[in-house]
């Protein structure tokens, strides 16, 4: 079951009102890094659909 579950995690994202642009307006002066402990090809396919990628420095991954 969670692996069916983390299957379809990757097709979701959401983003808070107005972040899109704060991220876009602030790549501009900053590096901006996501740091997370999620699973590695989930992650890169949320930040990608949500349009966040080109605004990044990097993503890096938390591992336990």
């Amino acid at each position: 079951m969670n692996k069916e579950y983390n299957s379809y995690l990757k097709d979701n994202y959401y983003l808070i009102e107005g972040a899109f642009a704060i991220v876009k307006k602030l790549s501009k002066q900053y590096s901006l890094y996501i740091v997370t402990n999620g699973d590695d090809q989930t992650q890169i396919e949320r930040i990608q659909f949500s349009g966040l990628a080109p605004f990044l420095k990097n993503v890096l991954f938390q591992k336990e």
